[in-house]
């Protein structure tokens, strides 16, 4: 059973309810979260001059039917099987927006979280504004950080805040202002808190085309000490380039290395235009591609001269039974309600290791359970909370009215 904080969620939750809690600002129902696309990418590794390769890593990403990522799952290649390694799981709004997120490790063959930001918010234009990360330790979800969001008139970044949870509070990090430009940002300096003052530490510099494509974008750090006159050195930068479509094909990445840029690496890309579609999907691995992407190869430099180290085949698929769809633990309702006391939890046999919590008025626990009726005919005629919890992650508070008739 769930019993950290209880009474700090439900002094809340007796508060506010009723209200759309600020962290849910955008909607307080999810979205359902079954993949209608999976694009699935296997990278091989080149292990010789004579083109020999092996399997190296693959990457599986599942999409909801409005065309956004919900899961993104890495497997390892080893002992001739592919072996899961990290995964991140997010759950969607009605209106497209992150409800909340959680990464997770293969420990001991079983998923075990290890991050999960759950408190997101959002402006009336559905910028983002709030988030807060929680950091696994000894199996119980801890504060870790927070980052507060500015935008200016034209929705586009003005100012990003950080803040690392100290033994008791939270404690600034660092922020970063944002220049905007016709596109975008061009210019985005980060100021990080250094002891007992604001230090300069780096310098980002982003160029757009003619068509609002990012080109380029340089870095620099400063080395200098707190009170001093910044001094900038190039770090690395990177250049893009788009084909007709405006679909990013190919990046090199470049280090500032003994006062000269020195080629890193390239990535290029192919795309097959026939499967267009008109959901907008959208990859982590490949940011910014409306289509699909067929093919990727990564290019290393060695001595000026370039290298094939790895390529990555994508697969794309629709899923066949969309309509079946897994519920979220957001989307459980209590009914009917008000009742004599006995209430069904709706659709919970969709949702494996729930637990049941239910409070009065007061704060105080009145009943615990693991089975989808909670039986409050027993009880007094008012209202009552009930805490639905899965694991030691995510939570949902429901109301209920006992009406005795």
């Amino acid at each position: 059973m769930k019993t950290a904080c209880i009474s700090s969620f439900l002094v809340f939750t007796i508060v506010s309810f009723g209200q759309s809690p600020c962290i849910e600002c955008s909607s307080t129902t999810e979205f359902k979260t079954a993949a209608l696309y999976v694009l699935d990418s296997t990278t091989t590794f080149l292990i010789d001059s004579a083109g020999n390769s092996s399997f190296w890593s693959r990457q599986i990403f599942e999409y909801n039917q409005q065309g956004i990522q919900t899961k993104s799952t890495t497997k390892n290649y080893g002992t001739g099987m592919w072996v899961n390694s990290i995964r991140s799981i997010d759950s969607i709004n009605l209106d497209g927006t992150l409800h909340s997120r959680k990464f997770q490790e293969w420990i001991g063959n079983m998923w075990i979280t290890s991050i999960y930001t759950d408190s997101i918010a959002y402006d009336n234009s559905k910028n983002l504004i709030y988030t807060q990360t929680r950091f696994a330790i000894g199996g119980a979800l801890n504060p870790f950080e927070k980052t507060e969001h500015s935008y200016d008139s034209n929705n586009l970044p003005t100012l990003v805040k950080r803040y690392d949870w100290t033994s008791s509070s939270t404690d600034i990090s660092d922020s970063t202002v944002y220049t905007n430009g016709a596109y975008g940002p061009i210019t985005d300096t980060t100021w990080s808190w250094w002891f007992t003052d604001w230090l300069q530490t780096s310098n980002t510099q982003t160029s757009y085309d003619a068509s609002g494509n990012v080109s380029g974008n340089t870095q620099q750090f400063n080395y200098q000490g707190v009170g001093q006159t910044p001094v900038w050195e190039n770090y690395r930068k990177y250049s893009n380039m788009h084909d007709t479509n405006g679909n990013r094909n190919s990046t090199t990445y470049e280090y500032w290395v003994n006062g000269t840029w020195e080629k890193d690496k390239t990535e290029e890309y192919s795309f097959d235009y026939s499967v267009q579609n008109s959901n907008v999907w959208r990859s982590q691995q490949y940011l910014d591609f409306m289509n699909k992407v067929n093919d990727s190869k990564t290019y290393d430099y060695i001595n000026g001269a370039k290298s094939l180290k790895d390529s990555t085949i994508l697969h794309y698929t629709i899923n066949a039974n969309v309509g079946i769809s897994e519920i979220s633990i957001y989307e459980l309702i209590a009914y009917p309600n008000p009742s004599n006391g006995v209430f069904k939890i709706a659709d919970s046999n969709s949702i494996e290791e729930l637990d049941y919590q239910v409070f009065n008025s007061m704060g105080q626990l009145v009943l615990e359970s693991v089975k989808p009726v909670i039986d409050l005919s027993g009880m007094k005629e008012g209202v009552y909370y009930l805490l639905v919890s899965q694991g030691n992650v995510e939570t949902k508070s429901i109301k209920l009215i006992v009406k005795n008739e």
